[in-house]
C-alpha cells in the first residue's frame, strides 16, 4: 500500500510539473503568435533568398525521403530496384518542381 501511494503521489507530482511546463510555454508562445500570422509569413516567403532556401530545404527533404523509401522497399524484398527508383525519384522531382512553381507565385 505504501508503494502504491508513492506511485500515485509521483504521478500527481509529474502531472503538476507538466501543467506548470505547459503554462510556462503558453506565456512564451501566446505573445509570439502574431509573428506567425499568414500575412507575415507570406511577406517573409516573398523574398528571393527565402524562396531559394525553401526550395533547397523542401527539395533535399523530398530527395532524402525518396532515397529512404527506395532502400526500405529493397529491405522489404522488392527487388525491382530500377522501377522503385524511377517511381520514388520521379515523385521527389515532381514535389520539388511543385515547390518551385508555388514559390514563384508568391
Amino acid at each position: 500500500h505504501h508503494l502504491a501511494r508513492r506511485a500515485t503521489a509521483g504521478a500527481a507530482d509529474s502531472a503538476g510539473r507538466l501543467d506548470h511546463l505547459a503554462e510556462s510555454m503558453a506565456w512564451i508562445a501566446v505573445p509570439c503568435l502574431h509573428r506567425l500570422s499568414y500575412e507575415r509569413l507570406h511577406a517573409f516567403a516573398a523574398h528571393w533568398p527565402v524562396k531559394a532556401g525553401l526550395v533547397v530545404v523542401i527539395g533535399l527533404s523530398l530527395w532524402s525521403a525518396a532515397h529512404r523509401l527506395r532502400i526500405t522497399c529493397y529491405d522489404l524484398g522488392v527487388r525491382a530496384d530500377a522501377a522503385v527508383a524511377a517511381i520514388v525519384y520521379a515523385g521527389a522531382l515532381a514535389g520539388t518542381g511543385a515547390a518551385v512553381l508555388y514559390l514563384l507565385r508568391i
